[in-house]
Parts: structure tokens; sequence; C-alpha cells
């Protein structure tokens, strides 16, 4: 056979096995787009159902979620951990030195299932009791009511929703010098989640250790990377019943007398 005829139809060959080729690559990669596209509109749509812990529902603030959210699973340390804390207490100074929870039992059975999102910051879990709610409220009414130049009940500044509890206007309260609370929730001390009750306290960071050590919570995966969210803000779960009530109300009035350094009464 002549040689120009054999190359070209060795071209022909190739040009048609690349043809083929692309033919087929081109509803696959298609399809992979197509199935890439849903599960971020999916994962979007799950993202606003959760809350988006304060912030604007709108796909530029998702994406920059969504980066912390890569960044924690690369690079993020466990919340689980107390020896951070431990650590952050030793290294303190004035009130970060200090503890103002004792006696604090260890949690029933394994902890929640926590959404794996830096915002908002939340877990599964049962249904919670109305008596248990009204228990959570009427607690958090009454340290209001008992110090009332201390502290008042109002919608969460960090959520923009939701019930919390937070510095009297009228009190300024610094932290060796750093006025976190101008930054962090305008002087928020707890607030809780409408959606799977559990509460963001900021304690001290060897309250912050004990809470974590016995099951309780687990620290904020943004707490002590940026600097204006105290290192001991945590997440403390949702109470299940009564009694467990009366063990986070030890941990809110903790976190009341750390952030107010003053000595907050609950009867």
């Amino acid at each position: 056979m002549n040689v120009d005829i054999q190359l070209a139809l060795k071209k022909a060959l190739s040009t048609s096995r690349n043809a083929g080729a692309y033919l087929l690559a081109r509803p696959v990669a298609c399809s992979l787009g197509l199935a890439g596209l849903t599960c971020v509109v999916l994962d979007y749509r799950a993202w606003i159902s959760y809350g988006t812990g304060g912030f604007p529902p709108n796909p530029l603030v998702y994406l920059v979620m969504s980066l912390f959210r890569f960044a924690r699973l690369l690079f993020g340390a466990d919340g689980r951990a107390a020896s951070p804390l431990l650590k952050a207490g030793k290294r303190g100074s004035g009130r970060d030195q200090l503890k103002y929870i004792e006696d604090l039992p260890e949690r029933r059975g394994p902890r929640p299932t926590v959404i794996g999102r830096p915002v908002p910051h939340r877990h599964w879990g049962e249904q919670q009791p109305a008596a248990v709610t009204e228990a959570v409220s009427s607690y958090r009414s009454r340290l209001a009511r008992l110090n009332p130049t201390l502290l008042v009940e109002r919608t969460s500044n960090l959520e923009r929703a939701g019930p919390s509890l937070g510095l009297h206007p009228e009190v300024l309260t610094p932290r060796e010098g750093k006025k976190f609370t101008d930054k962090w929730g305008k002087g928020e001390v707890v607030h809780v989640h409408e959606n799977d009750r559990s509460l963001h306290v900021a304690l001290s960071p060897l309250d912050a250790a004990n809470v974590i050590q016995v099951g309780w919570g687990e620290r904020f995966p943004l707490a002590g990377l940026l600097s204006f969210v105290p290192v001991g803000y945590v997440m403390i779960y949702a109470p299940r019943d009564l009694e467990e009530v009366e063990i986070v109300n030890k941990v809110v009035l903790a976190s009341c007398r750390w952030y107010t350094g003053e000595e907050v009464v609950d009867e």
C-alpha cells in the first residue's frame, strides 16, 4: 500500500478515535457538572435551613462559610479537646485563670452529632420537651430580674434571632484591658438556638475545658482563631430533661460571672 495512503488512514483513524472520546467525555463532564451543581444548591439550602448564624443568607456569605468549613476540615483543631483551653488558662491572667464552676458531673450518654459547619454551629437531637424549654427561659429571665444593673434579656445580636442574655447597656466590662464585648455581640453572654435548643456561652478557659471534659459541650470552631472571639466560647448541648437544665443553669451562671466580673446572683 502506498505510504501516503497508510498515513492518511492512520490520521483518519486517530481523528475518529479522538472524536469518539470527545463525544463520550462531553456528556460525562456535563453529568458531573450537573451533579456538582445540584450538590451545591442542596447544600446551600441546607445551610439556610439550619440558620445562617446571624449572617445574611446569600451566596457570597455561603461561599465564605464554605471556605471556613474546608479550612476547618484541613487545619481545624478538635472542638472536643480540652488541652488548648487548659494551656490558655495557664497563660492567661486575671479572670482567665479563675474557675466559676465546681462539681460538674459527667453528661449521660454519647455526645450529639454536630453539623459539620463552623457557622452555624448546631447539633442534631431529639425534640426538647416544652417543660425543659420553659425552664431554660425562666432561669434566663430570673438572672436578668435579679441583676437588673448587669444583665438584660434581648434578641440575640449574634444570631439576629432567638433569645439571649447580655450586658446592660450601661455596663462597661473590660477583660484585662481588652473590650472584646464591644466587638463580640455587643456584650452577649449567652444565646439559645431555636432550632436545636443548644446554647452558646462565653466561659473562662478553665471552665470551658471543664465543660468539654465532662461532655456537656464543645468549643466553637472559630474560638481562638479570630482575635475578637473569646477563647472559651463553647456550645452547650441542649438539655434533655429538667435535671440537665440544672447543670446547664450552672454553666450559664458561670458565664455571667466571668463575663461581668461581678457576683451575679440567681436567688
